[in-house]
Formats: structure tokens, C-alpha cells, sequence
């Protein structure tokens, strides 16, 4: 009897796992968005854009993004940032940085998009580098 009982707990529990697992690979909807980073430089001003277009134009997308340098040791110093853009469907963001410290060197745009819809929420990450 006692091993019926184990048995059972055993099958419960690992039911119970196996439907956890499944409820998690809902949540992770893949939203095969289109995600496109660019940096580009004109004298002291560095123009930053992402667009991103998702498959549907009625899933909801939110980014945050940042402008770092890379500094002669190697560290990277954030020199702008830019939360909660949000759109429906298409995100068109474009920012500029203008700065007499903008001179020739490794830049790098980095971002997080999130893109929501009833399937659920697939979050990009990404970064795009630059020597301008």
C-alpha cells in the first residue's frame, strides 16, 4: 500500500512538472520581429536609430535603449539613454547626441525590445557597435 501511495505522489508530482513546463514554453512566444539597430556620425553629433516592425500590426512594442563610448581602458561610459518608447506595431525611434566629445572611436547602441500580444511577450536584446 505504501508504494501505491509513492507511486502516486511520484506520478503527481511529475505531472504537475510536466504542465508547469508546457504553461512556460506558452509564455515563450517567439514574435519573429524585425529588429534594426544603426549609428551614425556627422561632425559631433551621433544619430541613433531603431526601428522595429513586428508581425502583426496590433502587438505591442516598448524599448529602451542607450548610447555608450568605449574609453581608451577598455570600460564603456553610457553617454545618453531612452525609456518606455512604446508604438503598435511599428517603432520608429530616432535620436540624436551632440557633444564636443563625439571624436573618432567605438560607439555602441544597445537595446531591449519587448514585444507583447495575446500569445504572450518575447523579449530582444541586442547591441550594434560602431567605429565612426
Amino acid at each position: 500500500m505504501k508504494i501505491i501511495k509513492r507511486v502516486c505522489a511520484l506520478a503527481l508530482a511529475l505531472m504537475m512538472l510536466c504542465s508547469a513546463g508546457a504553461l512556460a514554453a506558452e509564455e515563450r512566444w517567439d514574435s519573429r520581429a524585425e529588429v534594426s539597430p544603426s549609428l551614425t556620425r556627422s561632425g559631433s553629433t551621433l544619430t541613433c536609430e531603431l526601428h522595429v516592425v513586428a508581425m502583426s500590426p496590433s502587438d505591442k512594442i516598448s524599448a529602451n535603449i542607450s548610447l555608450a563610448k568605449q574609453r581608451a581602458n577598455g570600460g564603456w561610459e553610457v553617454l545618453d539613454y531612452w525609456t518606455g518608447e512604446e508604438a503598435t506595431g511599428k517603432l520608429y525611434f530616432e535620436e540624436t547626441y551632440t557633444s564636443t566629445e563625439v571624436t573618432g572611436g567605438t560607439y555602441r547602441l544597445s537595446y531591449t525590445v519587448t514585444v507583447t500580444s495575446s500569445k504572450g511577450s518575447d523579449v530582444i536584446e541586442g547591441e550594434k557597435e560602431s567605429s565612426l
